[in-house]
């Protein structure tokens, strides 16, 4: 597969607003016309920000089909699932409903899989697929490392690459960051997006790098990183979801900072953190 522009720029992993375990539509549907007022024209829906590990295939699909319907830009829907026989069915449904390209992570729960397995799982998805496809890469949570050989074998459009390994660079057509705090470095040194938890809450800062990068403002992309990388220690906790949406619910009329299990919500100290952080007020 060839190099989509639509894995370029910015992308934001869109959080999942949920009440009593369905879909908050109302919530979504302002969070999504927040981002889009704010430069961001891509969002990854269903993803780890999102929640998909709890969400269930079928709240996966409601949310992207709200998603969709709400958002006029470029939609890529994560297809990732332990079952190739579930990753065809998800692409399938992304095809016939309006994704404009589809993410896969290494298949998960069955940890250190043989390297050809994992080449043969997700060869088997991509040549399925009738849409072009971006690597997801995070071991952390797969235990499944993509790696070159990986890459090399796998005809695929774009990594996104949560491990941040500047070494799988030179191994795909385009390389997309998975961390705000590295976007200056990752940019100069070849990648050509940014999948960012950030812009959730903060998007007009992540625009800002970014479109001071592709005009060769490297001196004020340098300042705006540091300010990125200020906010982003706020966030970067092992409850970095709950944080998001309760950023989320300080700057948004009608979201609820609820969390699937087995995620908890943010404790008293954490909200004061955020509080102070904001002011009430989006940043950048």
């Amino acid at each position: 597969m060839s190099q989509n522009p639509i894995f370029e720029s910015v992308i934001v992993a869109a959080a999942t607003p949920v009440k009593n375990f369905q879909i908050d539509e109302t919530a979504l549907a302002e969070h999504l016309g927040f981002l889009q007022e704010n430069g961001i024209s891509k969002v990854l829906c269903g993803g780890t920000t999102g929640e998909f590990f709890s969400t269930g295939t079928s709240l996966r699909r409601k949310l992207f089909e709200l998603t969709r319907k709400f958002f006029p830009g470029k939609i890529i829907f994560n297809v990732s699932d332990a079952s190739i026989l579930e990753v065809k069915r998800n692409i399938e449904f992304a095809q016939n409903h309006g994704a404009d390209g589809i993410t896969l992570m290494s298949p998960f729960f069955f940890a250190n899989a043989p390297t050809q397995g994992i080449i043969n799982f997700l060869n088997e998805a991509v040549d399925f697929a009738k849409i072009e496809c971006m690597l997801y890469n995070f071991t952390k949570h797969t235990q499944n490392k993509i790696t070159a050989q990986i890459l090399k074998s796998v005809p695929h459009a774009a990594l996104k690459d949560s491990d941040k390994d500047e070494t799988l660079i030179a191994h795909t057509p385009c390389y997309v960051c998975g961390g705000d705090s590295l976007i200056y470095d990752f940019y100069k040194k070849g990648a050509k997006g940014v999948v960012s938890v950030m812009a959730n809450y903060c998007p007009k800062l992540v625009v800002k790098i970014w479109n001071e990068l592709q005009n060769g403002d490297y001196e004020s992309a340098e300042g705006t990183q540091e300010k990125i990388c200020e906010i982003a220690s706020r966030f970067r906790k092992d409850d970095q979801i709950a944080r998001i949406k309760y950023a989320l619910c300080v700057i948004l009329d009608n979201y609820s900072p609820q969390v699937l299990p087995p995620l908890l919500p943010l404790d008293e100290f954490a909200k004061r953190e955020i509080d102070e952080l904001f002011d009430k007020k989006p940043l950048g």
